[in-house]
Order: C-alpha cells, then structure tokens, then sequence
C-alpha cells in the first residue's frame, strides 16, 4: 500500500511537471500579448524545480494538505493553459494577471502544507508565490503599441552609460558579444544594439541583419529568462510594421 501511495504522489508530481512545461511553452509562443504571456511563462517555469524537488522529499508523499495543494495548482495550471489557448479573449491581460495570482494562492497552500521540509525549500516556494501575488502585468507592451513601447524604461537604466560609450563600438562588436557573450554581457549588447537602432547608425551595408537574428534566435533557448523576454521585444520592434521582417 505505501509504494503505490508513494507512486501516485510520484505520477502527480511527473504530471504536474510536464503541464507546467506545457503552459510555458504554449504562453511563450502565444502570438497575442506576446511580452504578457512570455513573462508569465517565465514564472510558470519556476515551478517544474519546486515539482521535482518535491518528487525526491520522502518526508513529504501520501500527505492529505500537500496533494490538496499540488491538486490545486494543477487546476489553475490547467485553466491557465485553457486561457492562453483560447482565440476570445475579452481583457487578456486582467485573465492572465487574475490566473497568475490564483496559482499563486494554490502555491501559498503548499507553503502552509509543507512545514516539514527544509527552511531553503520553503524560503523558495515563499519567493516565488510572493512574485505570482504581485506581479502586475504591463498593459502598455500590447500588439497596438509603437515600436517605441518596445524600448522600456526600466530596461534603459545603463541608458546614459551605452550612449556615451556607443562612440566608440561598431557594430561589428555588438553583434560578437551578442553571440559569445555571457549573460551579462549579452543584455549589455542588447542595449547597446538598440541604441544603434534608435541613432540609426546600421546604415552604410555593415549589418547583417538576417545573422544578427539568428543569433537572437539562437540564444532565445539558451540564455536567462530576463534575456529571453529582452529578445521578444528587439524582435517585435524590428518586425513592427514589416512583414517581410516579421517572417
């Protein structure tokens, strides 16, 4: 009796973890609300570590709150997944905001359900439920905005540093470090890129766009999620109103 307890507590975790992977991939190749669902799938991704450190804690199988909990986020997993699929979507961003704060609430029960396990693992459900709870979708990076939206405040704060130093840096060198650089250095070259964008200062025959993008595309599945999201917006504001581009 207790294996096949502890191999059904194994199969929820396997299959909530194969959902969660589901509702991310689906959110990040939306075609609506791009930057809404691609960060949302980033903290839908978060969840399939929690699953599977969960699968490996013996302390935790056959407890009545925890299925309860895993039960719970499964559903709202589930919705979320039915939302995103969905081709009417009255207020996409208030939806995908409200299913992101339920799955936040049903993570907020294993919290309270899971006092037996470590202090770090709580500390890391805590986090990332505190980040479902609060996060605030930014209606302002919709498909009707201009392709100035795509170039945010927040992400411009080395702004003044880039232009002063953009002088001094070709193109040739942005598009190396955007290819070999590390995580650091590739948001560096990100911003550095859109500056030459904003000057256009790409003229002249010496960027290779179609290499440039498949680059982009190739560090899309490589690189942090902070950068992925960076991506999707260079992306869209180079296809903005080119359809030739947006191919």
């Amino acid at each position: 009796m207790e294996v096949m307890e502890e191999r059904k507590f194994s199969k929820l975790l396997s299959e909530l973890i194969v959902l969660a992977d589901e509702v991310s991939s689906i959110a990040m190749n939306s075609e609506i609300e791009v930057d809404i669902f691609a960060e949302f799938a980033m903290l839908v991704e978060k969840l399939p570590p929690i699953f599977n450190d969960l699968r490996e804690k013996n302390t935790v199988l056959d407890k009545p709150p925890i299925r309860k909990s895993l039960e719970s986020l499964e559903n709202e997993l589930r919705r979320a997944k039915a939302l995103i699929k969905s081709s009417n979507l009255r207020q996409p961003i208030k939806q995908i905001e409200d299913i992101t704060h339920d799955i936040g609430r049903s993570l907020g029960l294993l919290l309270v359900a899971s006092l037996e396990v470590s202090t770090d693992f709580r500390e890391k459900i805590g986090t990332l439920q505190r980040q479902l709870m609060n996060v605030r979708f930014d209606g302002s990076l919709s498909l009707a905005s201009s392709p100035k939206s795509e170039f945010s405040t927040s992400d411009m704060k080395l702004t003044g540093e880039i232009e002063e130093e953009i002088v001094n840096v070709s193109i040739d060198d942005v598009v190396l470090q955007l290819k070999n650089g590390n995580d650091e250095e590739f948001a560096v070259a990100i911003l550095r890129l859109k500056q030459f964008m904003r000057s256009e200062r790409l003229d002249g025959g010496l960027f290779n766009e179609e290499a440039t993008l498949a680059i982009l595309f190739n560090r899309l599945g490589s690189c942090k999620a902070d950068n992925r999201l960076a991506i999707i917006r260079l992306l869209r504001s180079i296809a903005f109103g080119n359809d030739e581009k947006k191919v």
